[in-house]
């Protein structure tokens, strides 16, 4: 927690010492809302499960000066899965707070402190939405609820591209703010236990992506490693691991964008994650390899992609998993936009097929 203040401390002077700063957007509220309705049919083991879904993602910015903001995301998902057949409606849905953020935008630099999400590792998400809009490989790379702070800085060269430098550090959140409302999930405890639910700041995120690069042309990268604290985990079992040992894990990544005749835009991308000591269990790691593509026009996509986890465990059974999913999207006007998708997956050995529907609107203020 010292840590944490000194980081907001660390923000706050980079706020008060600014020159320059002017005040046209003092007090601007702006930002934007997406709902989202998704139905998704399963078959799995035998059984067939229908689940329909309400979701919404708010992302709201209260601009004090030209330079400063105050920055949250507030989101509305199932966060506990339903029955595994039979239809669920709204099963599980529950509403949380996916960071709270001051800012200070200085241009080729910023820092902030707050609650906020250090995923480095999932904004393939980002580049192929339709793709991976549903799926368990989400949840199983990205990192959410984390306090503490962090900042980026950005370098250019007309030769040698557009970088971008970023860092944090951060402990798991611990304060009300790691609950949940509709549904609960409780706050989260120090005995909870878990990967970065730590005394201090003591996990961290560093990552270099960027793109631009003289005769590289549509071609972008992103590099990163994170560390985060293991200093209580519990087995399957809820019994405490005697030799628990810190995660670790690094990323790489790299994106080639195309056009191609007819208007045609094409993007590859190869993406490869390696975990050390996964989950805070000493010895065991995981591999992820993806690749996938996106052909777009206009106003619609298709994309298609597949990943390979390796999972070895040091005292358990090691097994090899995959996933395999195609998308078609559709942006209509007024900021409606439309997604299916089909999946095939095994998981630690359970076979799943999976099919999805989404329509969503976006409102902007």
């Amino acid at each position: 927690m010292r840590l944490f203040l000194v980081g907001l401390a660390m923000t706050m002077t980079a706020l008060t010492v600014s020159d320059g700063v002017a005040d046209d957007g003092k007090g601007r509220l702006s930002g934007s809302v997406e709902l989202l309705l998704e139905n998704t049919f399963e078959h799995q083991a035998g059984a067939q499960a229908d689940n329909l879904v309400v979701e919404s993602d708010a992302d709201i910015t209260l601009s004090i000066t030209e330079r400063i903001n105050i920055s949250t995301e507030v989101l509305v998902e199932q966060i506990e899965d339903g029955k595994n057949s039979g239809l669920n409606v709204l099963s599980g849905e529950g509403a949380y707070l996916e960071s709270l953020l001051l800012n200070y935008d200085g241009g080729m630099f910023s820092v902030f402190a707050g609650r906020f999400s250090p995923n480095v590792f999932d904004d393939r998400f980002d580049y192929l939405p339709e793709l991976w809009s549903s799926t368990d490989l989400q949840d199983d790379l990205e990192i959410t609820g984390a306090l503490g702070f962090g900042g980026h800085v950005d370098f250019r060269h007309e030769s040698y591209g557009t970088h971008r430098l970023e860092a944090s550090l951060y402990t798991a959140d611990r304060t009300v703010l790691s609950d949940s409302l509709i549904t609960s999930v409780g706050r989260r405890k120090l005995s909870d236990g878990g990967l970065a639910n730590a005394e201090g700041l003591s996990s961290f995120v560093i990552a270099l992506h960027g793109g631009s690069i003289r005769g590289l042309d549509g071609v972008s990268y992103h590099i990163g490693m994170t560390g985060q604290k293991a200093d209580l985990i519990f087995d399957s079992n809820g019994v405490a691991v005697a030799d628990s040992a810190d995660e670790y894990r690094i990323r790489a990544t790299v994106q080639k964008e195309r056009m191609l005749k007819n208007r045609l835009n094409l993007t590859i991308l190869a993406d490869f994650v390696h975990y050390w000591n996964s989950a805070g269990f000493h010895g065991a790691s995981r591999d992820y390899l993806t690749g996938a593509a996106k052909i777009a026009k206009n106003a619609w996509s298709v994309e298609i992609g597949a990943t390979g986890r390796r999972v070895d465990n040091e005292d358990g059974e090691d097994h090899d998993d995959y996933e395999f999913r195609i998308a078609y999207g559709y942006d209509f006007d007024h900021d409606i936009s439309a997604e299916i998708s089909w999946s095939i997956s095994r998981f630690e050995g359970t076979l799943t097929n999976e099919a999805v529907f989404g329509i969503s609107k976006t409102f902007e203020f």
